[in-house]
């Protein structure tokens, strides 16, 4: 059985962060494991406090991971301070982490969360430096690349301009999520090191935006890979199982703001 560390903030609402990395890994058939960066209070309606884990506390939960079931693969999500991501840069090095897939969360919609500091940044882009595969959003691999969110590329040409940019000279595949190439569809951008070739994944936009929705596509994106799946094999699977996600919450009527209602639908990712 493959195994998986989920590496980020603890969601209590359970549709983002660990609990829904958790959820979605092991519908893949993959053993799923979490060390926890910080623990929220949070539901639908906003986040009203964040209790970072200490970086001593956050080093002895990857050493007691690490030297008894040693992951197949590792993904990092919501690290909130620099000296949080000093530490998982220094223990994934320490244990040489194969397969390691960043999701370098900064922020979202051309704004910086308000955690985001230059130092994080600069920190993030050394973590995501060590990934096999980085999953940002256009608003961070803004970031990642430093360039003004205003300047997006809004052509595929300019796109893959920017795919291999990230991709630091092909030596880390790159998912660029958030990427419409035409009018009702959403995806992403995919340059996989293994062959060197740029594809887009899209599916089907639904008239809403829902949170979570990243940490949930860069969770099938692992699942998929720890499968044996191609990198763009992976990414179509994610961008379309989002999709359907959003239409059966919107079919549902739940507000928005709950997220995409994925459980009923996790059953699809073991049937696969």
């Amino acid at each position: 059985m493959k195994t998986a560390l989920s590496i980020a903030g603890s969601d209590p609402s359970g549709g983002a962060g660990i609990q829904a990395d958790l959820k979605t890994m092991t519908m893949h058939g993959v053993y799923a494991m979490s060390a926890v960066t910080a623990l929220t209070a949070q539901n639908t309606t906003g986040v009203r406090g964040v209790l970072e884990c200490s970086p001593e506390f956050l080093a002895l939960q990857l050493d007691c991971v690490f030297s008894d079931i040693v992951p197949d693969a590792v993904k990092t999500g919501m690290v909130a301070s620099a000296p949080l991501i000093r530490v998982i840069a220094d223990r994934l090095t320490h244990y040489q982490v194969q397969n390691l897939v960043v999701d370098p969360v900064m922020g979202d919609h051309g704004k910086p969360y308000r955690t985001y500091t230059p130092e994080l940044c600069g920190r993030m882009r050394d973590l995501a430096a060590q990934a096999d595969v980085i999953t940002p959003n256009l608003t961070e691999g803004a970031l990642l690349l430093e360039e003004d969110y205003a300047d997006l590329p809004r052509d595929e040409e300019g796109l893959r301009a920017w795919l291999e940019r990230l991709s630091l000279d092909g030596r880390r595949s790159v998912v660029l999520t958030g990427v419409s190439l035409r009018p009702g569809a959403i995806g992403a951008g995919c340059f996989d090191r293994a062959t060197g070739r740029i594809r887009f994944a899209m599916a089907r936009q639904e008239p809403a935006q829902f949170p979570g929705t990243g940490d949930l596509f860069a969770s099938v994106v692992l699942g998929a890979m720890l499968r044996g799946e191609p990198l763009e094999t992976a990414a179509q699977r994610a961008a379309e199982f989002v999709q359907r996600c959003a239409a059966h919450t919107l079919a549902l009527g739940t507000p928005v703001l709950e997220g995409v209602q994925f459980e009923p639908l996790l059953g699809e990712l073991m049937q696969r």
